[in-house]
């Protein structure tokens, strides 16, 4: 089971986990117009064909983002079903405060 954080949360983890993956699921499009920093992006319509960009530690802490919470919950399962066992639910980038790229 995945479990869902909040920015706080999330932050904290990043600071003090040494080995995450943050994940952007939103179209590429959407990546473009900003995300967080550091993020790969792989849409989430195309999670299990492109799980060969994904890490192959199935253990690494894995933090799941879009805009609004709802792909990143439907990325979270697949990513389940995919064997990895770390996985965290941001939701949505809508609130995060902080640094975004563009």
């Amino acid at each position: 089971m995945y479990r869902a954080i909040n920015q706080t949360e999330a932050k904290q983890l990043m600071r003090t986990t040494s080995d995450y993956f943050l994940l952007d699921v939103r179209t590429p499009e959407e990546y473009s117009t900003g995300h967080i920093p550091n993020a790969y992006n792989v849409d989430y319509t195309e999670i299990v064909k492109r799980q060969d960009e994904l890490p192959s530690n199935k253990n690494i802490a894995l933090f799941v983002y879009c805009r609004s919470g709802v792909r990143s919950e439907i990325a979270c399962k697949q990513l389940l079903s995919l064997g990895y066992t770390n996985v965290y639910n941001l939701g949505g980038m809508l609130g995060w405060t902080g640094e975004v790229e563009y």
